[in-house]
């Protein structure tokens, strides 16, 4: 299994996954956010929300294009946080800091 982080952007492949954590500005994690995967070119999009531990996960993304992710908790604004590429076969993590004023 090949694993890679990038600070801003990602590529990766088709059919594959895209996982992570939410935390704040303090390091801890935050369950219930919903991260937004959103097709720069179409309307296509897919919506995750975080476990107990702040964790995300996006299971057999297909198609080529870039996508931007985003991040929210309830009743706090939604957050670019960077762009993700589809490439080559491969399982991506990106771990996601909400700033302190997309917080509730």
């Amino acid at each position: 299994m090949n694993v890679h982080q990038y600070s801003d952007q990602i590529e990766l492949s088709s059919y594959c996954v895209l996982s992570g954590s939410v935390i704040d500005t303090a390091g801890h994690a935050v369950p219930g956010a919903l991260v937004q995967l959103q097709a720069v070119n179409s309307d296509f999009r897919l919506h995750a929300v975080c476990d107990a531990r702040g964790r995300y996960r996006f299971f057999s993304i297909h198609g080529c294009g870039p996508y931007t992710v985003s991040a929210n908790v309830e009743g706090g604004r939604p957050e670019a946080i960077g762009t993700v590429k589809l490439s080559h076969n491969v399982n991506c993590i990106f771990n996601i800091q909400l700033p302190a004023d997309s917080q509730c």
